[in-house]
């Protein structure tokens, strides 16, 4: 199980108003372990999925922010397969995002996947479409790069594929997000 505390919080230059709307030092102490679930249970998902970056233990920290950010990208994926159905540049970037977190595909490959989906992405007209391809971009790119920071990235761009923020679309994008976050980093990850 992953976990921070307030050193590795500070470590990392969380907010100081972040801090006391999760409970403060007092509360936990400095070195107190943090689950990613206490702090989306304080203070909302954008908090939790900044938070990544500053968890422990590294290896199984990334290990689920891959698996997180997959499911995101996974989930938005439609929007685009539903307007360029013969394309598959996208679904083959996460594909091999995939296997290559899970050892199975070397970073020329994923490099080559990468660029591929790059040119997907900025070949196809503004909107939701595109929002998805650039979304699954980005998680090939930071399946090699800082995956903690890139949970929060592509989370964002998932969520304005699905609709903005004020939408019931993006709400439900949102929602959908919370309840795989509770999966993945709460222990339950399929």
């Amino acid at each position: 199980m992953i976990y921070t505390t307030y050193n590795l919080l500070r470590e990392h230059w969380a907010c100081t108003l972040r801090y006391r709307k999760l409970g403060g030092i007092r509360q936990y102490g400095e070195d107190t372990p943090i689950t990613p679930i206490q702090i989306l249970d304080s203070n909302g998902l954008d908090d939790a999925l900044w938070a990544l970056r500053a968890m422990e233990p590294e290896d199984e920290r990334d290990r689920l922010v891959r698996l997180y950010i997959y499911n995101c990208v996974v989930h938005v994926l439609p929007l685009y397969e539903n307007q360029y159905p013969g394309d598959r540049r996208i679904r083959n970037v996460i594909e091999t995002s995939r296997l290559y977190a899970d050892g199975k595909a070397s970073a020329d490959e994923l490099r080559e996947a990468r660029k591929s989906a790059q040119s997907a992405a900025i070949d196809i007209p503004l909107g939701e479409a595109r929002d998805s391809a650039w979304a699954a971009t980005w998680e090939a790119f930071y399946t090699t790069e800082d995956t903690a920071v890139g949970a929060f990235w592509v989370a964002g761009l998932a969520r304005t594929a699905a609709g903005d923020a004020l939408s019931a679309a993006g709400a439900a994008e949102e929602e959908w997000q919370v309840e795989q976050f509770r999966k993945v980093f709460g222990g339950n990850a399929e």
